[in-house]
């Protein structure tokens, strides 16, 4: 957001998580659905640490100005650490339930493995017009799987090679 080696004010940092918040609102939207998740959980997760550290400065600026310190964006050489934060997770919001943190864990697994194999179905449907077509130029019928289209492509292209060799 901001790139500067200068110290980030927390109304600095206001203005970027607004701006961040803005624009993942702004059209055209990613089309994969996990993508669009993600980007809808980002801006409001932004509009929420906005409005946290809002209020917060209202109340107290030095502690605002912590927080701000602390938090230099994802991307920046200074920015949270996850594993610090995964710690300060697990003795504060967790208080110390180890049994607690893996169930976040594995929920987060469990939620990529069904995010990547909806991405892998979809994925799948949307070539399997070209799979059919493909199968059936080589004939292979239309149920060919894309192993079999590549051996047979393969096959082919040896073929023309030797046909282009002879007729040299």
């Amino acid at each position: 957001m901001t790139d500067t080696d200068t110290t980030q004010t927390t109304v600095q940092l206001l203005h970027d998580l607004g701006e961040f918040h803005t624009r993942t609102l702004v059209s055209p939207l990613p089309k994969q659905p996990a993508a669009m998740g993600w980007q809808a959980l980002a801006g409001t997760q932004a509009a929420g640490f906005a409005r946290a550290l809002h209020a917060l400065h209202q109340i107290d600026p030095s502690k605002a100005q912590e927080i701000t310190d602390w938090y230099q964006g994802p991307f920046e050489d200074e920015g949270p650490d996850p594993e610090e934060h995964t710690d300060w997770l697990e003795r504060v919001i967790a208080g110390g339930d180890l049994t607690l943190m893996e169930k976040w864990v594995e929920d987060g697994r469990r939620l990529a493995e069904s995010s990547k194999e909806a991405t892998e179905e979809r994925e799948a449907a949307q070539w399997e017009p070209l799979r059919l077509l493909l199968s059936k130029a080589l004939t292979l019928g239309t149920g060919a799987p894309w192993d079999a289209i590549r051996d047979r492509a393969t096959e082919l292209a040896t073929i023309a090679d030797s046909v282009q060799e002879t007729s040299r």
